[in-house]
C-alpha cells in the first residue's frame, strides 16, 4: 500500500489492532445475518459503599451509599439498602453515578480511525470517510457500530445518539440498529443518507418510515432523522437546498421523527426561522429589554 492510497482490506486489517476490540464478547462479532445476540442476564445486585452522585434533588449526594439494581432497573438508592440475596459489588473508593449521554456520534466511522492521520491532509477525516465509506457492507456497519458502542460503554456512556450519515441501504440501517440492540445500551438511531448520494435526490424516506415502524415501542431504542446540511447551492458535500430540506423534513414530521442536522453558515437557521408559524417565531424572540442589552 502506498502512503496515500488505501483499500477496504487494509482498513479491516488495521482495525484489528484496535485495543478496544478486546471489549467485545466473541459472539458480538457474529455476522449480521445470524440469529440475535443474547445479552447477559441482568439479575440483581447492590453497589455498596460508593460515593453516590444521584443527580436527584430528593436524594442528593451520598458520601457512602448503596444502589440496588434489579433486572436492569434501579429500585433503591440510599445510605443503606436491605437487599438479601442480591450480588454485592464493593464500591468503596469509587463514584457511582448515572451513565453519560452522548448526543452525537458517527459510530460507523470507528473502523476508519487506524488509517486517519493528522499530519497528512489526504488522510484526515473527510478524505478517508469519503473514499472508504462508499464501500461499506452491512457487516462493516454492524462491526464498526459494535466497536464504537464498546468504546462508549468503556468511557461510561450508556445512552448514545448514533448519527448514521452513511445508510447505504435498508440492510445497512438494520445492521446498525441490530448492533445497538446487541450492545444493550440505550440510544437513538438517526437515519441518514448514503455518503456520496446526490444532493438533488432525497434520502430513502420510505425505508426511514419502515424502520420507525419496525422499532415500534422499543424501550431501549428510538429512531430519528439526520438531515443533510442546507447551504442553498446544492454543491457542498452532504448539503441540500431549501426545497429538498422542506421535502425531507415534512416527511420526517409526518412519521413523527425528531430532526437533527450538521450546520454551518446561516442558511439552515434562516430556513428554520421561515418554516415556523408567525406566532412561534414571535414566541421564540427575546424580550425587547433583553435585545437592548
Amino acid at each position: 500500500m502506498s502512503q496515500n492510497t488505501f483499500d477496504r482490506r487494509t482498513v479491516l486489517t488495521a482495525t484489528t489492532a484496535l485495543g478496544a476490540a478486546s471489549l467485545l464478547p466473541r459472539q458480538a462479532l457474529a455476522q449480521t445475518g445470524g440469529g440475535p445476540t443474547s445479552l447477559p442476564a441482568r439479575g440483581e445486585f447492590v453497589v455498596r459503599g460508593a460515593h453516590v452522585l444521584s443527580m436527584d434533588d430528593k436524594i442528593g449526594d451520598l458520601p457512602s451509599g448503596d444502589v440496588h439494581v434489579r433486572d436492569g432497573a434501579i429500585v433503591a438508592v440510599a445510605a443503606k439498602v436491605n437487599a438479601p440475596g442480591a450480588q454485592v459489588i464493593d464500591g468503596k473508593g469509587m463514584i457511582c453515578m448515572p451513565g453519560f449521554v452522548d448526543t452525537h456520534w458517527h459510530h460507523w466511522t470507528t473502523f476508519l480511525r487506524p488509517v486517519m492521520r493528522a499530519d497528512n491532509p489526504k488522510r484526515t477525516y473527510f478524505p478517508v470517510t469519503a473514499a472508504l465509506g462508499r464501500h461499506y457492507t452491512p457487516e462493516d456497519s454492524y462491526r464498526s457500530v459494535r466497536l464504537g458502542l464498546a468504546e462508549a460503554l468503556s468511557a461510561g456512556v450508556t445512552t448514545t445518539h448514533n448519527w448514521a450519515h452513511n445508510v447505504r441501504s435498508p440492510a445497512h440501517a438494520d445492521a446498525e440498529v441490530k448492533a445497538m440492540r446487541d450492545s444493550g445500551l440505550r440510544g437513538r438511531f438517526a437515519y441518514g443518507p448514503a455518503l456520496g448520494a446526490p444532493n438533488d435526490k432525497p434520502m430513502d424516506l420510505d425505508d426511514m418510515a419502515r424502520l420507525k415502524r419496525d422499532v415500534g415501542k422499543d424501550d431501549m431504542l428510538a429512531v430519528g432523522m439526520c438531515s443533510r446540511n442546507i447551504d442553498g447551492n446544492n454543491k457542498s458535500r452532504g448539503a441540500i437546498d431549501e426545497a429538498m430540506a422542506t421535502k425531507e423534513w415534512n416527511r420526517a414530521r409526518e412519521i413523527g421523527l425528531p430532526i437533527t442536522l450538521h450546520t454551518s453558515g446561516s442558511a439552515s437557521i434562516q430556513l428554520l426561522h421561515h418554516s415556523l408559524p408567525t406566532r412561534q417565531r414571535l414566541h421564540h424572540r427575546r424580550p425587547a429589554h433583553a435585545r437592548q442589552q
